[in-house]
């Protein structure tokens, strides 16, 4: 009997450490996020008379939503030129990507040296 009381007292004990220890912490107010503030675009300044090469390297999350795509029609949208350039597969990982002995790990270092890119997107 004596065994359970002191295994109910170490458990109350215990919780009451820990909920006085998070008082302990004062993270002081959360930051209100103003969802009317303006925004401001950053957008890289290109070099003049050149078209910037963007290579997109990722798995199905890339390809299925055509991110590819969607940058390009963005960035048409904002008056930039860009060739954008994909190389996808599904299931893939990065490590994948960086096996020279994989098919596409082969196609993509080949890829990265041939060319010179802008922006390689991972």
């Amino acid at each position: 009997m004596k065994k359970k009381t002191f295994t109910v007292f170490a458990w109350m004990v215990a919780m009451a450490l820990i909920v006085s220890g998070c008082s302990l912490f004062n993270l002081g107010e959360a930051e209100v996020m103003d969802f009317d503030a303006k925004m401001e675009l950053k957008a890289p300044n290109p070099v003049p008379g050149e078209t910037p090469k963007i290579l997109f390297v990722g798995n199905s999350h890339t390809f299925t939503n055509d991110l590819p795509g969607t940058f390009y029609a963005l960035a048409a949208e904002l008056g930039y030129e860009a060739d954008v350039y994909d190389l996808t597969e599904g299931y893939y990982t990065l490590e994948n990507f960086a096996d020279p002995e994989d098919e596409l790990g082969s196609a993509l270092d080949l890829t990265l040296s041939s060319e010179p890119w802008a922006f390689v997107v991972l």
